[in-house]
């Protein structure tokens, strides 16, 4: 096997591996603790690099702008805010954006892309994009990708050591490293109606609104709190999710904490972000 086809396998790992860090991020398996309070008035703290019994402070400044407590049994209105669906809607975000999660066993994945114009590739107009990743189960990773305008295809890709790589193996690459990307900012309100849907209804609970402070970006969060009904299984005490506003009216989910009725908890919660 060539030196270029084992550097693509490589890569397509890396993408599986974060997009698997990702969705495990919410299946929350093996903390243990108490929910953490609710509504802070001003609190900056640094996360811990591992699991205590106690739960992990969250590494942002919060100052709180809102509050109310209101119950519904029937379907809650949506946020007016907008979930990403394609490329184009990240680039009405930003041209270029890092950001950092974290789960509640210290696991984490930074990723960011930054597009650094067009360029024609074979006589095809193309996104010349350049992404990194790194993950705590894995090394930095950085390289360039030219992305068809037209179809999505990737049709060019040059790895960090400067080899381009161009053919078929490397078409199909762009959807795989987009959904690794965009996965945060297509829940924005599907994760709490889901829950309300999918978990015979319960109670949603609007907690209010904060203004969050993630590195070096400030969000406005709206924070819900889901509770199950009596007849569904208990082994869920509550899921709270909270949903930040983004420019040009788009979303992202911050935090989504599972606490279960026998003390564990899990949670996935966005560190920092950065959009430029």
């Amino acid at each position: 096997m060539s030196s270029k086809a084992i550097s693509m396998i490589i890569i397509v790992v890396i993408v599986a591996a974060i997009v698997i860090a990702a969705i495990a991020g919410y299946i929350f398996m093996t903390s243990t603790g108490k929910p953490k309070p609710s509504s802070p008035t001003t609190s900056k703290t640094t996360l811990p690099a591992t699991t205590s019994s106690s739960p992990p402070p969250a590494q942002t400044t919060t100052t709180t702008t809102e509050t109310a407590g209101t119950m519904t049994q029937t379907g809650p209105a949506e946020l007016n805010l907008k979930e990403i669906r394609k490329f184009e809607d990240m680039l009405n975000i930003a041209k270029a954006m890092t950001y950092r999660f974290e789960d509640s066993n210290g696991s984490y994945v930074n990723i960011g892309y930054e597009v650094l114009g067009t360029e024609e590739v074979d006589g095809t107009a193309c996104w010349k994009i350049r992404i990194t990743t790194e993950s705590s189960d894995g090394e930095p990773e950085s390289y360039t990708i030219w992305v068809s305008q037209q179809d999505y295809l990737t049709l060019q890709l040059e790895l960090s050591d400067g080899t381009i790589v161009k053919g078929p193996m490397i078409a199909g690459l762009w959807p795989a490293l987009l959904a690794s990307i965009m996965w945060p900012f297509q829940w924005v309100w599907s994760a709490p109606r889901a829950l309300w849907q999918q978990y015979y209804h319960g109670g949603l609970v609007y907690l209010g609104t904060e203004v969050v402070t993630y590195g070096e970006t400030t969000l406005t969060v709206y924070k819900y709190k889901w509770v199950p009904p009596p007849s569904a299984p208990r082994e869920i005490e509550f899921i709270e999710v909270w949903i930040a506003e983004l420019p040009n009216g788009y979303g992202i989910v911050t935090k989504f904490h599972v606490q279960n009725v026998d003390g564990s908890w899990g949670e996935y919660r966005l560190i920092s972000i950065k959009l430029a």
